[in-house]
């Protein structure tokens, strides 16, 4: 226990009272000494520190901005495309719309009972969607009246999906299982399209004999140094695998043998 001797009884006169040197010092008695106790004075903060640590709270106020206001955000947080793609956007929608108008004019509105066909895209539910693009995909033409391929029927409705995000609605109108429905049809009128003469896949022309000749004679291919090596690498990788078509490398077999490629069944 701390006791100021100083402010102790005084009743004991100058013979007990303390030489001048000890005046005012505090002892420490134990916690057992009845007396008067004296607080312990608090330290002073350094101010030298408190001075130091200015400059790097001042650092952390440049680190951030100012709060993000809310329309911005919204802006930030929207998936972008390129330009291009964004055109081949607005076409789609723009022609999802025509079919639209042109489809509430029609008798079969009433047959169909698809009065909500007035709404725009990101305005319909899954239900209504679904049964719009099945029918868009089935009635679309082209400008001269013909039939859509089935690979730009697929790429109409992808087109669509990327609006639909681009709007913050993240509907995947191909794969996901809400629209079960769109994919069968969009399937079956691939399959369809694809049998239809006028829409047969063109293959890549060949290379001439004359052509692969000349490049071995020139000495674009060949194995004499490191560059005529990786172009006759990547030259017989192209021919033989990029410029082939899945049925003809099924069909791949040597001349009086059976195919190469072959499937046995296990036993058992």
């Amino acid at each position: 226990m701390l006791v100021d001797y100083e402010s102790s009884d005084d009743s004991r006169g100058d013979q007990d009272s303390p030489s001048s040197d000890a005046e005012g010092a505090v002892f420490d008695f134990g916690p057992n000494f009845g007396g008067e106790v004296s607080q312990p004075v608090e330290p002073k903060p350094d101010e030298t520190k408190r001075d130091e640590m200015k400059p790097d709270m001042e650092k952390k106020e440049f680190r951030f901005k100012k709060p993000t206001e809310e329309n911005a955000l919204e802006e930030l947080s929207r998936k972008t495309f390129s330009a291009n793609t964004d055109r081949k956007i607005d076409w789609a929608v723009g022609l999802f719309k025509a079919w639209r108008q042109h489809r509430l004019k029609t008798d079969v509105v009433e047959v169909f009972q698809i009065g909500w066909c007035n709404l725009d895209v990101d305005d319909l539910n899954v239900e209504h969607l679904s049964f719009c693009l099945c029918c868009f995909v089935n009635e679309v033409r082209r400008q001269d009246g013909k039939e859509f391929p089935g690979k730009s029927l697929y790429e109409l409705v992808v087109l669509i999906q990327f609006y639909l995000e681009r709007k913050g609605v993240f509907w995947k109108l191909i794969d996901g299982p809400e629209f079960k429905r769109v994919k069968f049809t969009l399937d079956n009128l691939m399959k369809k399209r694809a049998s239809e003469p006028g829409f047969e896949r063109q293959g890549a022309e060949a290379i001439p004999v004359e052509s692969e000749d000349k490049m071995w004679k020139n000495g674009i291919l060949g194995e004499e140094n490191p560059i005529q090596l990786h172009h006759t690498v990547m030259y017989l990788l192209g021919l033989g695998f990029a410029l082939q078509g899945g049925e003809e490398h099924r069909n791949l077999c040597a001349p009086g043998f059976d195919p190469q490629i072959t499937v046995q069944k296990g036993k058992g």
